[in-house]
């Protein structure tokens, strides 16, 4: 006891103290695991873009389609608030980048909830209900591999 305090003392704050760091490291992951699995791009170098819009359900989805150096075909894009269904050629993944929507995928009956930094995958021949409450929601969508 050369220091003047018991151990004990320390014990129970010390304990909260770990905890609550825990905690805090935890929600810090639960933020940042979707952008590493998922990183949403700022921004696409040597692109083509179309400047003719692709607009769906009298305005309320309207997109852009661009073509990367190397082939690959995206569109970026917005959804008002609404219900809608698209049906899909090739495969497709789409990664929402700002609001959130609720998806239920052609033959089946499960609704995925998906917000901003998540994606969402659609099989090739295939289609999906999208649902936007509220809040517009941003896309980027990538066709056939992404």
């Amino acid at each position: 006891m050369a220091w003047g305090f018991e151990p004990g003392l320390f014990a129970v704050p010390f304990f909260i103290l770990s905890i609550l760091s825990i905690l805090s490291i935890l929600s810090i992951l639960s933020i940042l695991v979707p952008f590493l699995i998922h990183p949403m791009p700022a921004s696409f170098e040597n692109v083509t873009v179309a400047t003719k819009a692709n607009v769906y359900f009298d305005g309320k989805v309207v997109s852009h389609s661009l073509t990367l150096a190397d082939g690959r075909k995206k569109s970026l894009g917005v959804i008002f608030p609404g219900e809608y269904h698209f049906g899909t050629g090739e495969p497709e993944v789409m990664e929402i980048t700002a609001g959130s929507c609720a998806v239920v995928l052609d033959g089946t009956s499960d609704t995925l909830e998906v917000a901003a930094g998540s994606a969402f995958d659609v099989p090739g021949n295939s289609g999906f209900t999208i649902t936007v409450k509220d809040a517009p929601c941003e896309y980027i969508c990538s066709f056939g591999t992404p």
